[in-house]
């Protein structure tokens, strides 16, 4: 699949992704302050490892925030 050529050209051998999957969950957080929360795609690593990749059109503001929100 090209993206996954793509994805892992972008890692430079620091992760390797074997499968990808689309998944569409939202999660709006459980006050009503908090940022709603969309993750696109759930890749698969060589070793089994799980991890997320979320795709940003526009700029946003509190990025960083969020990153450290869903870690």
């Amino acid at each position: 699949m090209l993206l996954i050529e793509f994805l892992n050209s972008l890692f430079e051998g620091e992760k390797i992704i074997s499968d990808l999957f689309y998944k569409s969950i939202a999660y709006d957080g459980d006050q009503e302050d908090m940022r709603r929360v969309v993750f696109d795609l759930h890749c698969v690593g060589t070793d089994g490892e799980i991890f997320i990749i979320e795709m940003q059109q526009l700029f946003q503001e509190y990025f960083k925030y969020r990153a450290i929100y869903y870690t």
